[in-house]
């Protein structure tokens, strides 16, 4: 029989943290881990918001809200981490356990690739500002600078979102119309396409689409799945590029379909690992990184090729 010593040594030497919560979400109890170096005095009696991530207010995303009646264990995948929340008679129990841990190295490709498709989508904006200024009416000219001004806002929400990495929960997701993101997208995969010679074709649902996510992480998906098109479709003539959305059933789904030169089904396999690339200078960052972003978002993400003809990359969301 375990007595309540061994009970305690247990609880404090499980390499989980372990967050006891009460009813209002203030923290009763806690193990040596989940102190993070903190003193307890700084921890207990504290709302878990403001120990855990760091914030003001209650976080919008907390799956206690909707649950807290009747019985509860809810289970949650991030980056990186996964917990889990346990109504008890007190309260509810937190366990958060680390599932995978990157090191510095991939942290810091992650970054940089995240912030080079950026800095790309700005620079093409620029370049097209710079050679046809003089051709430029002042409407447009005001609609590139308003282009750049949102990418250098999608840079700074993006380094504020780095020091969030390490939080439960991740980020707070919010409901967004999916469209708006997807014409400023298709805007940027118009103007990049132009320039290359490339045919750029769209056919998405006109209505309302509300998505329950970060519109940032969608925008992002989208420019990895652009680039990876383009590079594709260096050495072919039928240069084309599709981006598709529609419903099926209670999800969306979007397609995006190139006709370049495809890949076998050894690389389609390995397409979404960390550091795997077909790219003579690839990365093999892009399509990990958004997957784990869409995965997180509660959708999934899978690929479709022919080796020499054509590729096409699969994201099903849940809408609303």
């Amino acid at each position: 029989m375990i007595l309540n010593e061994e009970w305690k040594e247990i609880f404090e030497n499980l390499p989980e943290r372990i967050y006891i919560l009460e009813k209002n979400l203030n923290i009763k109890k806690v193990n040596s881990i989940a102190l993070m170096g903190k003193d307890p005095k700084e921890v207990i009696g504290k709302p878990c918001w403001e120990i855990i991530r760091e914030k003001k207010e209650k976080c919008q995303d907390c799956p206690l809200y909707e649950k807290e009646k009747g019985e509860l264990f809810f289970n949650h995948k991030g980056i990186g981490y996964e917990s889990f929340f346990k109504k008890i008679s007190s309260g509810f129990l937190l366990i958060v356990r680390e599932i995978e841990k990157e090191s510095i190295e991939n942290l810091i490709l992650m970054i940089r690739h995240s912030l080079g498709n950026a800095l790309n989508s700005m620079k093409v904006s620029l370049q097209v500002f710079s050679d046809f200024y003089s051709r430029i009416s002042e409407e447009k000219k005001i609609e590139y600078i308003s282009r750049l001004l949102e990418d250098v806002r999608r840079l700074e929400r993006f380094l504020g979102h780095l020091k969030e990495l390490s939080y439960i929960g991740e980020y707070d997701f919010l409901d967004f119309e999916l469209n708006a993101i997807v014409m400023e997208f298709i805007k940027r995969a118009q103007q990049r396409c132009f320039l290359l010679g490339i045919d750029f074709v769209y056919d998405i649902i006109p209505e309302k689409i509300i998505v329950h996510g970060n519109p940032d992480w969608i925008f992002s998906t989208l420019l990895v799945l652009l680039e990876n098109s383009i590079d594709a479709l260096k050495e072919k003539e039928k240069r084309m590029i599709e981006l598709k959305i529609k419903r099926e059933k209670n999800n969306l789904l979007i397609s995006f379909f190139d006709s370049g030169k495809g890949i076998n089904k050894e690389e389609m396999e390995r397409a979404f690992e960390l550091f795997f690339s077909t790219k003579e200078r690839g990365e093999g960052v892009g399509l990990y990184q958004a997957k784990k972003m869409v995965e997180t978002m509660g959708g999934r993400m899978w690929i479709e090729s022919e080796e020499g003809s054509w590729t096409e990359i699969f994201i099903e969301l849940p809408e609303g």
